[in-house]
This record gives structure tokens, sequence and C-alpha cells, in this order.
């Protein structure tokens, strides 16, 4: 992230890169966007490193089996939980 901070820096682009898109629907309406990308808001900001497939399943695994029932409805643990009666 510093040679990205510092790249824009010595470019001018303190306030950001400007960017605008331009479509066509596919019933032929034209619509445009713009905004502002500024990379610099984020200086000094820690970057998380990406997690791979093994944290994803660890976090699925956490989840309790007991708060589903067999039919995939959550529980409320009152009078079996399979919904309003």
């Amino acid at each position: 992230m510093p040679a990205l901070v510092a790249l824009l820096e010595k470019k001018g682009l303190e306030d950001g890169i400007r960017v605008t898109t331009r479509f066509k629907d596919l019933a032929g309406e034209s619509y445009e966007s713009q905004w502002t990308l500024n990379p610099l808001l984020f200086d000094g900001a820690p970057i998380e490193t990406s997690r791979g497939m093994d944290d994803l399943m660890k976090a699925v695994e956490k989840i309790p089996e007991a708060s589903t029932g067999l039919d995939g409805r959550e529980t409320s643990g009152e009078g079996g939980g399979n919904g309003p009666t």
C-alpha cells in the first residue's frame, strides 16, 4: 500500500480517481454512474489477507446443528420447533 500512496500523491491524485460508466440495458435505456475511488482513505489501515476455504469450512462447522429442524426451518425451543401452531 505505501507504494500505491506514493504513486497517487506523485500523480496529484490526492482527491481520488474519478470513474464514469455508461451502459444500456436490454430495453435500450441508457444509464450513467459516476463515483470517486480514493485508496488514500485507507492509508495506514491494516490490510487483511485473504482467507482460504479451510477457514470458511471451520466457520460453517461452528453453526450448531440443533438450530435447525429436519425440515431446515429454524427451531424456537418451544413446542417442537416446527413453527407457529
